[in-house]
């Protein structure tokens, strides 16, 4: 009986190792996604602002964030890597974000949130790019936090 207990362990431990195995697989799928919603192209043409909104889906984090791209850079609209190249500006969870040129060199930030809104980055200056934020009360453009990533 000791043998046939030892192997019915064995059977046991191979067929947890395997379930583990088919769960560490499956959760290895990049869930993560971001997803362009507004480009602006700077007055000189050189640069292009992007807002990006970007989570990974009901159980993980999500946030609002700006990135400012040369424009002969090319970009996805939507990748499955996070964009970190020239990140400005990151909000955490979901909010509307207007962008505005006041000239080549200054970009405008006009965030739709409370003040409380957790702002994990914000860089004041992007190469020769000046930035300022902005903060405007959530209107008929209030950001709709229960929006997801759903394909």
């Amino acid at each position: 009986m000791t043998m046939m207990s030892a192997q019915i362990k064995n059977n046991a431990l191979l067929i947890i190792l395997i379930l583990i195995s088919v769960i560490i697989l499956g959760c290895g799928q990049n869930l993560y996604k971001e997803e362009a919603i507004k480009t602006l192209i700077s007055p000189d043409r050189k640069w292009m602002a992007v807002v990006y909104k970007s989570g990974a889906g009901a159980t993980g984090g999500s946030a609002t964030s700006v990135n400012i791209f040369s424009a002969l850079d090319k970009i996805a609209s939507s990748s499955s890597e996070p964009i970190r190249k020239g990140c400005v500006f990151i909000v955490k969870d979901y909010f509307d974000v207007d962008l505005f040129w006041k000239s080549a060199a200054d970009l405008e930030i006009r965030l739709y949130a409370s003040n409380s809104a957790e702002i994990i980055k914000l860089l004041t200056k992007y190469e020769d790019i000046n930035i300022l934020l902005k903060h405007a009360q959530p209107t008929s453009k209030a950001a709709s936090q229960t929006e997801s990533f759903e394909d």
